[in-house]
């Protein structure tokens, strides 16, 4: 009898999960445009103008703004960012492929004194 009863609970609770489970929304399987996710790379930047004329202090913001300027302009946000990190003399860089391609080839053309 005991057995029974445990039997009869043990499907109830399966059945009460079985219903949980029912009443969520399914996945979002609308595949994601690989062009328009975003991701986030460090930049290291320590071989750029990014330091102060003695070159003991960090700054990153015109290199960033000329970014913002030559890159997807205008939209720089929440979900595009760039973030300066003094510490290893590095920009992380949070946008979609294409985006760093063209921060990539800006940096390059830079470097190369173009």
């Amino acid at each position: 009898m005991r057995t029974l009863a445990a039997l009869l609970g043990l499907v109830s609770i399966l059945s009460f999960m079985g219903a949980l489970i029912a009443q969520q929304e399914p996945p979002n399987t609308t595949p994601v445009n690989v062009d328009q996710k975003r991701i986030s790379i460090p930049y290291p930047v320590n071989d750029l103008a990014v330091w102060s004329a003695n070159g003991t202090k960090f700054d990153a913001s015109i290199l960033i703004e000329l970014l913002k300027t030559k890159v997807n302009p205008g939209q720089w946000n929440d979900k595009n960012m760039i973030n300066p990190y003094a510490d290893n003399a590095t920009i992380v860089v949070t946008t979609t492929q294409g985006a760093h391609k063209s921060i990539a080839n800006i940096l390059t053309d830079l470097r190369a004194g173009r």
